[in-house]
């Protein structure tokens, strides 16, 4: 088995990404150093939401790509098929970004983060795998259901069935210790 990563920052950050684009059911998969994720993007019924998706879409995936930006006409069409089954791919270096972006965003502790937010469930989940210091191998979510597939120290595949709830525990845990470390 390889040596395990550090992955609650890692989770943390995808799993900001992944809220920009309000993820519903995924599946994460690491392939080598990379993340694999597959999901849909949630559609929205407030018309204001909707257009705040596609905007936020639109920066972060049209505009992002080298070249000509994309016509409104190719937008709107890609757009229409919205809820949108996406597969992204997190390299390292897009992780790199990511975390950097983050702490850019976090220099002072600005209050409690959002424990039901997609980003602080990733971390806990990462936490999680650490602490059995083992290989992360898939995570997904379906509704409130999360399944951890992992590979132990001793080359054994695991999966376990996991709440958002039933990791509340670790989260208060690693959010009292990080706290901690902004008041030194």
């Amino acid at each position: 088995m390889n040596q395990p990563r550090e992955y609650a920052q890692l989770l943390r950050a995808i799993g900001k990404a992944l809220e920009v684009l309000n993820f519903g059911d995924f599946e994460m998969a690491v392939a080598g150093r990379d993340f694999v994720v597959r999901g849909t993007a949630v559609a929205s019924t407030e018309q204001a939401e909707a257009q705040a998706i596609r905007t936020r879409v639109r920066k972060f995936v049209w505009e992002s790509l080298p070249g000509a930006a994309a016509s409104e006409a190719e937008i709107e069409f890609a757009m229409s098929t919205w809820p949108a089954q996406l597969d992204l791919r997190y390299t390292t270096k897009d992780m790199d970004r990511l975390q950097q972006d983050g702490k850019a965003k976090r220099r002072t502790p600005a209050g409690v983060p959002d424990v039901a937010g997609l980003s602080q469930l990733l971390r806990t989940i990462g936490a999680y795998v650490e602490q059995k210091k083992a290989r992360l191998v898939k995570i997904s979510r379906y509704g409130e259901s999360l399944v951890i597939e992992y590979d132990t120290v001793t080359g054994e595949t695991r999966e376990e069935m996991v709440t958002a709830g039933s990791l509340y525990e670790l989260w208060v845990k690693l959010y009292l210790q990080r706290s901690r470390g902004f008041e030194k």
